[in-house]
């Protein structure tokens, strides 16, 4: 099914990015397919939230709309954990060059 890594653009020295995003020249891989499906649901978690906290709103109902905020930050919280690199990415991408 084809290659279902994500590049991330790797950083020279000078702030520059090396590599385009979405390309794979010069960037480090994430390849955790599971990650990645995690950071998914994650997302729609924080919409669902964002739904429920509109619900909470409209109707006046503090409660819903508190665990809706929660849903929100939770969804986000786990979706840049999920897609932020780890040393084991790093660490695994040099010993692809070397």
């Amino acid at each position: 099914m084809g290659d279902r890594r994500v590049c991330v653009p790797r950083l020279d020295g000078d702030g520059s990015s090396a590599a385009a995003l979405g390309r794979r020249v010069g960037g480090i891989m994430v390849q955790g397919e599971l990650r990645i499906v995690v950071a998914a649901l994650a997302t729609f978690v924080a919409l669902a939230g964002m739904a429920i906290s509109v619900h909470g709103l409209l109707y006046g109902e503090n409660d819903v709309m508190l665990s809706g905020a929660i849903a929100v930050g939770v969804g986000v919280a786990a979706c840049v954990a999920m897609l932020t690199l780890h040393p084991k990415d790093v660490e695994s991408h040099r010993h692809r060059e070397s």
